[in-house]
């Protein structure tokens, strides 16, 4: 049966990645390949669906890495992101700013509490926040940035474990 993972912030071909993310690779190569590597240790089936939460690659010819990671793949807008739309549809199923599903709303960069009031959505699962001290506190938000994931997607079913216990976690420190 087919998984449904996330992960944000791949930073493919991104030579500085490694100075403010908990990356240790050698070389921007290393870290390319590497977090291929990653990806496909936990996405075996290719119909295992992964929601990359933006920030994917910086240059054309890391984007192309994407034809090696397992899965369908699925993004989510991230501002590095800025290639044209048919461009990622060559490696990804469908684009998305924002997606509401599995009972979150999914962003790259995580989305206003006011705004997320508004639109009645309990919980949002985004990326963009490289330092894990830095991660939203509050029994809403949780950061799927590879960075704060130990740079393996994460399943569904743990995620929402991981969003439970964050919840309990905030309700007794508050």
């Amino acid at each position: 049966m087919a998984s449904v993972y996330f992960i944000g912030d791949l930073h493919l071909g991104h030579r500085n990645i490694m100075s403010f993310g908990q990356r240790d690779f050698k070389t921007i190569e290393d870290h390319d390949e590497g977090m291929i590597e990653l990806w496909n240790s936990k996405i075996k089936s290719k119909r295992d669906l992964v929601w990359v939460l933006g920030d994917v690659a910086m240059s054309m010819e890391s984007l192309k890495l994407l034809d090696k990671a397992n899965g369908q793949k699925r993004l989510i807008m991230g501002n590095h992101d800025r290639f044209d739309i048919p461009v990622y549809l060559k490696y990804f199923e469908d684009i998305r700013a924002f997606e509401k599903r599995y009972g979150f709303v999914m962003s790259h960069i995580p989305i206003h509490p006011n705004e997320l009031v508004y639109r009645s959505w309990n919980f949002n699962v985004h990326g963009h926040i490289h330092d894990p001290s830095k991660n939203l506190r509050g029994d809403k938000y949780f950061n799927a940035n590879a960075d704060s994931i130990g740079l393996i997607p994460v399943e569904l079913d743990e995620l929402r474990t991981k969003i439970e216990i964050a919840k309990r976690v905030w309700y007794e420190t508050v």
